[in-house]
Order: structure tokens, then C-alpha cells, then sequence
């Protein structure tokens, strides 16, 4: 069956995920785990996306986020194109890194955020990486600990959940680790969980069905949310213009350049130029490895602006790669 487009309502909560190709570990090490929550922390605030909840699993991510004025499609493919590049280059490897493209529901956030912040954050606990609750509470790779005070983070947005405990902020987290413990009990996720993350029955969009005595709501693959939730967000996508997503690109792209060109000492019309001088070549593969493997741009566009041939591009994170793996030696 052909995949349905993505339905990218910027100011939703979205529950993103990805996982390794063939089910293989996306995260070696702590060190893959620290970049990419250094990219994710980094797209949060230039892209004003609020990352409520999150779970670094070995080969799966799972993400709670209210998307910015780009959409979810931006931020996906810029924190997972920039982290694939810097993991092969990182563990000498090519190829695809991620099974497809990344998954991402877009939430009634009234209704369910609470219950999917929850299950995001008992993954580690259910996949075995932590055995008691008083483990997860200091378990460094997922956004539990944050909330609960004991690994606190500056760019997750835990304020936000916990105000939906109580504006006391030791009695707020308090009660949330209280309703996370009463879902440790139970052998499989909650039953709204397993809903959402296997929408396609009973519950389809179009079957008007009731959900276990609750109000009539709508389900799919793409979204959770009643009937008018759905309808208000159809028509929100179906009316929306992302015409701002390749200013930013842009925007970013000339960015690098310009902090390119002040380090090297180099005027940015030089390296824009048709000069081969090597000072000015190797100044174009700075900005290209920066611009691919740490931001995640699109190769066409950094050789478009550049005035170099994609296979330039290519070359020289070829080189980047080439000589990473001799320091290692």
C-alpha cells in the first residue's frame, strides 16, 4: 500500500520515530547518544520545536514534540540527515543508517499527551536497558529523569508537562512520577498506546467506531484525536504554505559561509568565486562538510550556492571521511 502523505500541522504535538535499518543499532556508544542529543537540542531552538518527552533506545528513537513553523518534515530530515552523516563517518561505514523515513503521529494533545509522554518514557524500562523505576529515575538517554529533577536538562521543555500536575513544582513531579509508576504494572502499553502504534485496527479513520466506552474519535496512521480534532487539522494542512522552509535552509547555508570565510580570513564573494587557489578549496570543503554532516543539508543546495558540482560536494566529505578514519589508526 502507498504511503499516505505526512500530515505537517506546525504547532501540533507530534510522536516521532525512526529505527535502524533492518532493526540495526543506530547508537554505538555514548558518544552517538551525545550527538545526537546535541542535534536534537539544537534544532529545538532554531526551529522553536518544544521536545516534551524522548527515548534513545540502541536501534529506535522515540520523540514528543510540538513542531515549529517549518513542520515536522523540516526537523526530521535535518536532525536525521546530519546524524547519519556524522555516524558513518564516525564508525567508517556508507549507506543508508535509518529504515525508511521516519514516523510521526500527530497527537490530540488534549486527550493523549499525557498517556504518550508516559509511554515514551517507559520504553527503556520495558526494552530492559533499566529493571525498576528508581533506575530509569537516573537514566541518562531518556527525558524521565529530567522531569523527575534528577538529570535536569536546559533545552527540554519540562515545564510544560508538569504544569498539567500542578503549578507546585515539587508536588508536579511528584505526581508525575506517581502516574508513570502506575503504568509499570502492566506487562504492554497502555491501551491507548498500543492504539496509536497499531492504528490501522480496529479503529480506522472512517469507521466511526467507539473507543472502549470513551467519546467517538478518529485514528489512523498519521493522527489521534476525536472527529473535530481531525477535521480541524485536515484543514489546517490541507491550507498551509511551507514556503518558509527554503528560506531557512538557505538562510542557514549562508550562515556557514559567513562563519567560514571570518575564520579563514577570506572575503565570501573568494569563495563564492571560480578561484581554485587551495586556501579557497579548502575553505568550500569546510563548508560543505559543516553544512552536510552537521546541519543536514541537502547536497544539491550547498553545491548550488557554492557554485561546485554535487560530485564536488561528494568529494570532499569523501575526503572529510577518509581522513577522520586516518586519525584513528
Amino acid at each position: 500500500m502507498a504511503r499516505g502523505p505526512r500530515l505537517d500541522c506546525p504547532g501540533a504535538v507530534h510522536h516521532f520515530r525512526t529505527r535502524g535499518i533492518e532493526r540495526r543499532p543506530i547508537f554505538r556508544d555514548d558518544r552517538d547518544r551525545a550527538d545526537f542529543l546535541s542535534r536534537l537540542a539544537t534544532l529545538s531552538d532554531q526551529l522553536r520545536c518544544p521536545v516534551y518527552a524522548w527515548t534513545l533506545i540502541p536501534n529506535h528513537v522515540h520523540l514528543v514534540l510540538r513542531s515549529g513553523s517549518l513542520g515536522i518534515s523540516s526537523f526530521g530530515r535535518r536532525l536525521l540527515g546530519g546524524y547519519a552523516g556524522a555516524f558513518n563517518s564516525r564508525h567508517r561505514r556508507a549507506g543508508y543508517l535509518f529504515q525508511g523515513r521516519f514516523k510521526s503521529t500527530l497527537v490530540d494533545e488534549d486527550t493523549y499527551l499525557l498517556q504518550l509522554v508516559r509511554y515514551v518514557h517507559l520504553n527503556p524500562l520495558r526494552a530492559g536497558l533499566v529493571h525498576t523505576l528508581e533506575d530509569l529515575d537516573q537514566h541518562a538517554w531518556s527525558g524521565h529523569a529530567a522531569l523527575v529533577g534528577t538529570r535536569p536538562n536546559d533545552w527540554q521543555e519540562t515545564g510544560f508537562v508538569l504544569q498539567q500536575f500542578g503549578n507546585c513544582l515539587p508536588t508536579a513531579r511528584q505526581l508525575y512520577r506517581e502516574f508513570v509508576a502506575t503504568a509499570i504494572a502492566s506487562p504492554r502499553p497502555t491501551a491507548v498506546a498500543a492504539e496509536w502504534l497499531h492504528p490501522s485496527k480496529p479503529f480506522g479513520r472512517t469507521s466511526g467506531r467507539r473507543a472502549r466506552g470513551r467519546e467517538e474519535w478518529t485514528l489512523d496512521e498519521r493522527i489521534v484525536g476525536s472527529d473535530d480534532f481531525v477535521a480541524r487539522v485536515l484543514a489546517d494542512t490541507g491550507s498551509r504554505s511551507t514556503a518558509a522552509e527554503p528560506r531557512l535552509l538557505a538562510d542557514q547555508l549562508h550562515d556557514t559561509i559567513a562563519d567560514s570565510c571570518a575564520a579563514a580570513q577570506v572575503a565570501v564573494a573568494e569563495v563564492l568565486g571560480s578561484s581554485k587557489r587551495p586556501h579557497l578549496v579548502s575553505v568550500r570543503r569546510e563548508i560543505c562538510v559543516r553544512a552536510v554532516l552537521q546541519f543536514g543539508l541537502p547536497v544539491s543546495q550547498v553545491a548550488g550556492t557554492l557554485r561546485i558540482s554535487a560530485r564536488t560536494v561528494l568529494r570532499a566529505l569523501d575526503r572529510h571521511r577518509l581522513r577522520s578514519f586516518s586519525g584513528r589508526r
